[in-house]
């Protein structure tokens, strides 16, 4: 299988590992790229923002998919923003979602 464009981090961060997983079970990537693309990039309420990492505090556009401090890609702190952000991006040590007071995240 072969990825004519695609987003670098996404390839860096184990995509080539999802690749080879399609493969594995058979599945043609090319089948799912209109329902992937479709999925929203983060979830939004009154009080909670849900994203893949989370709004770093120092991204100027962290909506901006392929940029390493994107919501997709982010490992650095985190900005508070008003309400409750929760994270699932970097594994916590505890092996339990943890909260950060500062930036008013679960991860």
């Amino acid at each position: 299988m072969h990825v004519e464009e695609g987003n670098e981090n996404w390839l860096k961060q184990c995509g080539q590992e999802t690749l080879k997983q399609f493969e594995r079970k058979s599945l043609d990537l090319v089948n799912y790229i209109s329902w992937l693309k479709s999925l929203p990039l983060y979830y939004e309420t009154d009080y909670a923002f849900i994203s893949h990492a989370g709004i770093s505090s120092t991204a100027e556009n962290p909506f901006e998919e392929s940029h390493p401090e994107s919501v997709l890609w982010n490992r650095g702190q985190l900005k508070n923003i008003g309400k409750l952000q929760v994270i699932g991006h970097t594994p916590c040590k505890s092996g339990r979602a943890e909260f950060d007071s500062e930036s008013n995240t679960f991860e």
